[in-house]
């Protein structure tokens, strides 16, 4: 797209002045980040995709269809349940039995490294969290899954890794010093897919973890790694 190549010849220019301010200077990083980030995609929708897939969004929508339904439900009563009783004696239930019930506890999502905090949340212009750590800690995928994607480029994420999952989600794990991992390659919340570092465009040693929905929206891992 030539939109594209203009904002990417635009921002390096700017990137590569020493005398630029700094904060003309984050604007041509941002505007870089953007581009690579937005792929094929329009973008004004791509834009527009964290404020639709809001929680507090969806919360309020689905606030809305509930109180919807409850309404109709109290105004307008399902005939089969306004009709007299027939009598007919009383009505047999069917009961399940109690059968032996085993419980399994299975380790499904896990916080990608051990030792870290969170730099950096998740907002509009940052779809992701940070975890700052030391550089060669272990990283391990939030969930089991497959590798999809194993890159390394130099104005964005730097080394990183997509890896999908059965719910269809995808995890993204940047700024790595080294990785493990092939495309392909099956791995569970044990396996070490690669070492935190600061490749890419990173200010030190730190994860840039995103996780995506099936419909490739970013949404707040920490939400879903239980993180306030």
């Amino acid at each position: 797209m030539s939109w594209k190549y203009a904002i990417h010849n635009v921002s390096a220019r700017v990137i590569e002045k020493r005398r630029m301010p700094l904060v003309i200077k984050e604007v041509a990083w941002r505007a870089l980040d953007f581009t690579n980030k937005c792929r094929r995609s329009n973008p004004l929708s791509f834009a527009l995709r964290p404020i639709f897939g809001h929680k507090h969004l969806h919360i309020a929508i689905g606030v809305i269809i509930a109180m919807t339904i409850t309404g109709t439900a109290l105004f307008s009563p399902v005939d089969s349940l306004a009709q007299e009783s027939t009598g007919g004696g009383p009505i047999a239930l069917s009961v399940l039995s109690e059968g032996e019930i085993n419980p399994t506890t299975t380790e499904s999502i896990k916080i990608p490294l051990k030792y870290n905090y969170i730099s950096q949340r998740f907002w509009a212009l940052h779809p992701g969290i940070d975890f700052a750590t030391h550089t060669g800690e272990p990283v391990n995928p939030v969930m089991n899954g497959k590798v999809i994607l194993v890159a390394h480029d130099t104005w964005d994420y730097g080394k990183h890794v997509i890896v999908a999952h059965a719910n269809k989600y995808t995890s993204l794990y940047a700024h790595l010093s080294k990785i493990y991992v092939q495309e392909g390659q099956t791995v569970d919340t044990k396996t070490i897919i690669g070492e935190a570092g600061s490749t890419g465009r990173s200010t030190g040693p730190h994860l840039h973890l995103e996780i995506h929905d099936e419909l490739d929206r970013p949404f707040n891992p920490a939400t879903f790694l239980g993180i306030k």
